[in-house]
């Protein structure tokens, strides 16, 4: 099994495919997508296929807010993925936010595995769909 981690490219969110389970990938504006690609954010390849796209986007300096898109295909892959993700975090330094969608279990699990902490127990209406959000934070000093 092959595996990679190159720098994001805004062509890999299409080609990630559809999400992992419980998960939405939200169509993202094409400035949005170029923004991710200009921050420290990364795309996991295995055996040649896309598994997943992470990164932060920096707001000012020491406060960052930190995205994460799994495909189907990420499960068997987790550890890897997290270990990865947890390299480029542990790069910044300062403040990282993050959200989940308040019924994502999973991603709830994901946020604490990587060292998140509970900020905000309920952002209302805050998806693109409207749906509730946690917001987590993680402090690197």
């Amino acid at each position: 099994m092959a595996r990679s981690v190159v720098p994001f490219k805004k062509w890999h969110y299409e080609w990630l495919g559809p999400a992992a389970e419980g998960a939405a990938v939200p169509v993202v504006p094409d400035e949005v997508l170029e923004s991710m690609e200009r921050g420290d954010s990364w795309t996991g390849v295995v055996d040649g296929d896309i598994v997943a796209c992470a990164g932060t986007v920096q707001q000012w300096p020491g406060r960052y807010v930190a995205w994460a898109y799994l495909g189907l295909n990420s499960g068997p892959h987790m550890r890897w993925i997290t270990r990865e993700t947890d390299k480029h975090l542990s790069k910044m330094k300062g403040r990282i936010e993050l959200t989940v969608r308040e019924d994502f279990e999973a991603g709830h699990r994901w946020a604490k595995l990587l060292g998140f902490e509970v900020e905000t127990p309920c952002l209302r209406r805050f998806g693109p769909a409207g749906e509730n959000h946690v917001g987590y934070v993680r402090i690197n000093e």
